[in-house]
């Protein structure tokens, strides 16, 4: 999830049809120039691995998929 932030972008896209995949662009309230990714960890594989878990990585996102 390093790549994945509220402030990295200055827009964000509202779903205006479903159907058609169509958006429109709003301007993003979290928004931050300043922003830079934070630095990948010297453990880290670049996929997810019991070192994720073992070393408590900040980095790591994790969602129940039985919802």
């Amino acid at each position: 999830m390093r790549g994945t932030a509220l402030e990295k972008g200055k827009y964000i896209y509202r779903l205006v049809d479903a159907k058609t995949l169509r958006t429109k662009r709003a301007p993003n309230p979290f928004y931050d120039p300043n922003y830079k990714t934070p630095r990948k960890p010297s453990y880290c594989k670049g996929k997810v691995c019991f070192t994720c878990f073992d070393k408590n990585c900040p980095h790591l996102a994790v969602a129940d998929g039985s919802d």
